[in-house]
Protein backbone atom coordinates (compact mmCIF):
# COMPACT_ATOMS: atom_id res chain seq x y z
CA UNK A 1 0.00 0.00 0.00
CA UNK A 2 1.28 3.09 -1.13
CA UNK A 3 0.35 5.74 1.64
CA UNK A 4 1.52 9.20 -0.72
CA UNK A 5 -1.68 7.83 -3.10
CA UNK A 6 -4.86 8.21 -2.66
CA UNK A 7 -6.05 4.61 -2.11
CA UNK A 8 -9.35 3.46 -3.85
CA UNK A 9 -11.36 2.89 -0.72
CA UNK A 10 -11.41 6.98 -0.56
CA UNK A 11 -13.31 8.62 -3.27
CA UNK A 12 -11.90 11.16 -5.76
CA UNK A 13 -14.22 13.54 -5.70
CA UNK A 14 -13.82 14.11 -1.89
CA UNK A 15 -10.75 15.83 -1.88
CA UNK A 16 -10.78 19.27 -1.75
CA UNK A 17 -14.90 19.66 -1.56
CA UNK A 18 -16.25 22.24 0.11
CA UNK A 19 -17.26 21.86 3.24
CA UNK A 20 -20.83 21.71 3.95
CA UNK A 21 -21.63 21.36 7.39
CA UNK A 22 -21.80 23.81 10.57
CA UNK A 23 -18.63 23.47 12.36
CA UNK A 24 -18.87 24.29 15.89
CA UNK A 25 -15.14 23.90 17.02
CA UNK A 26 -12.42 21.02 17.34
CA UNK A 27 -14.48 19.15 20.41
CA UNK A 28 -18.15 20.06 19.36
CA UNK A 29 -18.25 16.89 17.04
CA UNK A 30 -16.54 14.17 18.69
CA UNK A 31 -18.59 11.17 20.16
CA UNK A 32 -20.56 10.88 23.78
CA UNK A 33 -18.11 10.65 26.38
CA UNK A 34 -20.02 9.65 29.14
CA UNK A 35 -22.64 6.89 27.56
CA UNK A 36 -21.36 3.39 25.98
CA UNK A 37 -22.16 4.53 21.78
CA UNK A 38 -22.96 0.97 19.92
CA UNK A 39 -20.57 2.58 17.79
CA UNK A 40 -17.80 2.41 20.55
CA UNK A 41 -19.07 -0.80 21.45
CA UNK A 42 -18.19 -2.16 18.28
CA UNK A 43 -15.20 -0.68 17.23
CA UNK A 44 -14.05 -2.13 20.86
CA UNK A 45 -13.95 -5.66 19.85
CA UNK A 46 -10.69 -5.49 18.26
CA UNK A 47 -7.06 -5.09 19.91
CA UNK A 48 -5.33 -2.28 20.71
CA UNK A 49 -3.19 -2.22 18.01
CA UNK A 50 -6.06 -3.06 15.52
CA UNK A 51 -7.40 -0.19 17.31
CA UNK A 52 -4.08 1.73 16.06
CA UNK A 53 -4.72 0.33 12.54
CA UNK A 54 -8.21 1.81 12.24
CA UNK A 55 -7.55 5.21 13.22
CA UNK A 56 -4.67 5.47 11.09
CA UNK A 57 -7.29 4.76 8.12
CA UNK A 58 -9.77 7.33 9.82
CA UNK A 59 -6.70 9.75 9.43
CA UNK A 60 -6.24 8.66 6.02
CA UNK A 61 -9.86 10.04 4.88
CA UNK A 62 -9.58 13.12 6.61
CA UNK A 63 -6.26 14.09 4.97
CA UNK A 64 -7.74 13.52 1.35
CA UNK A 65 -11.08 15.05 2.15
CA UNK A 66 -9.15 18.38 3.68
CA UNK A 67 -6.41 18.37 0.70
CA UNK A 68 -5.85 21.29 -0.26
CA UNK A 69 -8.29 23.01 1.65
CA UNK A 70 -5.25 22.94 4.30
CA UNK A 71 -1.46 21.55 5.48
CA UNK A 72 -2.32 18.07 5.85
CA UNK A 73 0.47 16.24 4.01
CA UNK A 74 2.24 15.02 6.99
CA UNK A 75 -0.80 13.09 8.16
CA UNK A 76 0.07 10.43 5.23
CA UNK A 77 3.16 10.22 6.78
CA UNK A 78 1.99 9.63 10.34
CA UNK A 79 -0.79 7.23 9.23
CA UNK A 80 2.25 5.24 7.74
CA UNK A 81 4.39 4.88 10.73
CA UNK A 82 1.43 4.04 12.45
CA UNK A 83 1.45 0.68 11.06
CA UNK A 84 5.10 0.72 11.88
CA UNK A 85 4.15 1.32 15.44
CA UNK A 86 2.12 -1.79 15.96
CA UNK A 87 5.24 -3.59 15.08
CA UNK A 88 7.37 -2.24 17.59
CA UNK A 89 6.66 1.41 19.41
CA UNK A 90 10.25 2.34 18.46
CA UNK A 91 9.58 2.63 14.73
CA UNK A 92 7.37 5.82 15.57
CA UNK A 93 8.75 9.69 17.05
CA UNK A 94 5.02 10.50 17.84
CA UNK A 95 6.72 14.33 18.74
CA UNK A 96 8.37 14.37 15.42
CA UNK A 97 6.14 16.54 12.88
CA UNK A 98 3.80 19.51 13.45
CA UNK A 99 1.43 19.68 16.88
CA UNK A 100 -0.10 22.11 18.38
CA UNK A 101 -3.75 22.23 19.98
CA UNK A 102 -6.38 22.18 17.76
CA UNK A 103 -8.34 25.90 16.94
CA UNK A 104 -11.97 26.16 16.62
CA UNK A 105 -11.74 27.68 13.36
CA UNK A 106 -11.25 27.64 10.62
CA UNK A 107 -12.97 24.25 10.60
CA UNK A 108 -10.12 22.30 8.18
CA UNK A 109 -7.26 23.09 10.29
CA UNK A 110 -9.61 22.79 13.63
CA UNK A 111 -10.69 18.85 12.55
CA UNK A 112 -7.31 18.16 10.91
CA UNK A 113 -5.13 18.82 14.38
CA UNK A 114 -8.14 17.16 16.04
CA UNK A 115 -7.64 13.66 14.21
CA UNK A 116 -4.26 14.18 14.05
CA UNK A 117 -4.19 14.74 18.12
CA UNK A 118 -6.55 12.05 18.42
CA UNK A 119 -3.90 9.76 16.52
CA UNK A 120 -1.01 10.90 17.92
CA UNK A 121 -2.63 9.49 21.21
CA UNK A 122 -3.42 6.42 19.97
CA UNK A 123 0.11 5.93 19.23
CA UNK A 124 1.57 7.14 23.05
CA UNK A 125 3.59 4.49 24.05
CA UNK A 126 3.49 5.51 27.15
CA UNK A 127 0.33 5.23 27.60
CA UNK A 128 -0.53 2.04 25.60
CA UNK A 129 1.74 -0.47 24.70
CA UNK A 130 1.81 -1.96 28.00
CA UNK A 131 -1.59 -0.88 29.08
CA UNK A 132 -4.29 -3.50 29.56
CA UNK A 133 -6.91 -0.65 28.07
CA UNK A 134 -7.03 0.23 24.36
CA UNK A 135 -7.14 3.40 22.47
CA UNK A 136 -10.72 2.86 21.27
CA UNK A 137 -12.18 5.84 22.50
CA UNK A 138 -9.46 7.80 19.62
CA UNK A 139 -10.49 5.77 16.92
CA UNK A 140 -14.39 6.65 18.05
CA UNK A 141 -14.21 9.76 18.40
CA UNK A 142 -11.63 10.54 15.34
CA UNK A 143 -14.61 8.54 13.10
CA UNK A 144 -17.22 10.84 14.43
CA UNK A 145 -15.11 14.06 13.84
CA UNK A 146 -13.86 12.39 10.12
CA UNK A 147 -17.50 11.65 9.19
CA UNK A 148 -18.95 14.82 10.27
CA UNK A 149 -16.76 16.60 7.96
CA UNK A 150 -17.27 14.80 4.90
CA UNK A 151 -18.91 16.30 1.95
CA UNK A 152 -22.54 14.86 2.55
CA UNK A 153 -23.11 12.19 -0.03
CA UNK A 154 -19.81 10.67 1.35
CA UNK A 155 -20.62 9.91 4.70
CA UNK A 156 -22.73 6.75 3.96
CA UNK A 157 -19.73 5.82 2.18
CA UNK A 158 -17.14 6.10 4.82
CA UNK A 159 -19.84 4.63 7.52
CA UNK A 160 -19.88 1.38 4.99
CA UNK A 161 -15.87 1.18 4.99
CA UNK A 162 -15.41 2.18 9.24
CA UNK A 163 -18.00 -0.82 9.91
CA UNK A 164 -16.17 -3.50 7.47
CA UNK A 165 -12.98 -2.37 8.77
CA UNK A 166 -14.52 -3.05 12.22
CA UNK A 167 -15.48 -6.66 11.40
CA UNK A 168 -12.51 -7.37 9.24
CA UNK A 169 -10.44 -6.39 12.81
CA UNK A 170 -12.66 -8.42 15.02
CA UNK A 171 -12.13 -11.29 12.97
CA UNK A 172 -8.86 -11.41 12.47
CA UNK A 173 -7.32 -9.83 15.67
CA UNK A 174 -10.30 -10.13 18.39
CA UNK A 175 -9.63 -8.52 21.77
CA UNK A 176 -8.97 -11.39 24.30
CA UNK A 177 -11.44 -11.75 27.42
CA UNK A 178 -8.80 -11.30 30.02
CA UNK A 179 -9.58 -10.58 33.58
CA UNK A 180 -8.43 -7.56 34.57
CA UNK A 181 -5.64 -7.72 37.45
CA UNK A 182 -4.10 -5.18 39.53
CA UNK A 183 -0.10 -4.65 38.92
CA UNK A 184 0.87 -6.00 42.29
CA UNK A 185 -0.72 -8.82 41.84
CA UNK A 186 2.57 -10.35 39.46
CA UNK A 187 5.69 -10.88 40.51
CA UNK A 188 7.69 -8.42 38.31
CA UNK A 189 6.49 -5.72 35.98
CA UNK A 190 7.49 -7.37 33.23
CA UNK A 191 5.42 -10.04 34.13
CA UNK A 192 2.56 -7.96 33.79
CA UNK A 193 3.09 -6.47 30.69
CA UNK A 194 3.40 -10.05 29.41
CA UNK A 195 0.00 -10.71 30.62
CA UNK A 196 -1.06 -7.68 29.08
CA UNK A 197 0.46 -8.23 25.51
CA UNK A 198 -2.09 -10.17 23.70
CA UNK A 199 -4.76 -7.24 24.82
CA UNK A 200 -2.18 -4.81 22.47
CA UNK A 201 -1.91 -7.79 20.12
CA UNK A 202 0.02 -8.41 16.80
CA UNK A 203 1.43 -6.09 14.33
CA UNK A 204 -1.77 -5.00 11.55
CA UNK A 205 -0.98 -5.09 7.87
CA UNK A 206 -2.17 -1.74 6.10
CA UNK A 207 -3.71 -3.99 3.61
CA UNK A 208 -6.35 -4.58 5.97
CA UNK A 209 -7.51 -0.72 5.11
CA UNK A 210 -8.70 -1.88 1.75
CA UNK A 211 -12.08 -3.38 1.56
CA UNK A 212 -10.96 -4.97 -1.98
CA UNK A 213 -7.81 -7.19 -0.50
CA UNK A 214 -8.94 -10.06 0.27
CA UNK A 215 -6.62 -10.57 3.51
CA UNK A 216 -5.67 -14.27 4.83
CA UNK A 217 -3.93 -14.55 8.20
CA UNK A 218 -1.03 -16.46 6.89
CA UNK A 219 0.24 -13.30 4.62
CA UNK A 220 0.50 -11.47 7.31
CA UNK A 221 4.44 -11.64 8.47
CA UNK A 222 4.96 -11.26 4.55
CA UNK A 223 3.11 -8.45 4.32
CA UNK A 224 4.70 -7.01 7.28
CA UNK A 225 8.04 -7.88 5.91
CA UNK A 226 7.04 -6.40 2.66
CA UNK A 227 5.82 -3.10 4.33
CA UNK A 228 9.09 -2.87 6.10
CA UNK A 229 11.28 -3.05 3.58
CA UNK A 230 9.35 -0.17 1.66
CA UNK A 231 9.03 2.28 4.09
CA UNK A 232 11.48 5.35 3.10
CA UNK A 233 12.88 7.40 6.13
CA UNK A 234 13.55 10.34 4.13
CA UNK A 235 9.75 11.01 3.61
CA UNK A 236 8.60 10.25 6.90
CA UNK A 237 9.99 12.39 9.53
CA UNK A 238 8.03 10.41 11.63
CA UNK A 239 9.66 7.24 11.20
CA UNK A 240 13.27 7.09 13.58
CA UNK A 241 16.65 6.24 12.47
CA UNK A 242 17.77 2.53 13.28
CA UNK A 243 20.65 3.94 15.47
CA UNK A 244 17.79 5.89 17.72
CA UNK A 245 15.80 2.72 17.74
CA UNK A 246 18.59 0.58 19.32
CA UNK A 247 19.18 3.10 21.92
CA UNK A 248 15.53 2.93 22.76
CA UNK A 249 16.45 -0.80 23.22
CA UNK A 250 15.36 -2.17 20.48
CA UNK A 251 16.77 -6.00 19.52
CA UNK A 252 17.17 -7.07 16.41
CA UNK A 253 17.92 -5.54 12.73
CA UNK A 254 15.28 -2.38 12.31
CA UNK A 255 13.10 -2.11 9.58
CA UNK A 256 13.38 -5.86 8.64
CA UNK A 257 11.01 -8.82 10.24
Amino acid sequence: MNFYERPDFIPADVVGAPIDCEWKGAQAHIGPVETLDPQLIRLGRATASAQVAMTAGILLWLTWRLKPLTEVDHNLELAEAAFAYTIDWRYLDVDAGPKGKAPDQPPELSAAKKVNSLMRQAVDADSYWNSFFTPVDKTFHSARVTRYILPKPHKVKFGAWLNELSERTYQHFPLPDLPQRDIREFESREACYAYRAPRRGVAIPPQLLDPSFDYQPEQREDLLREFLAGLDRSRNRYLRSPEAMRELGFVGEPYTL
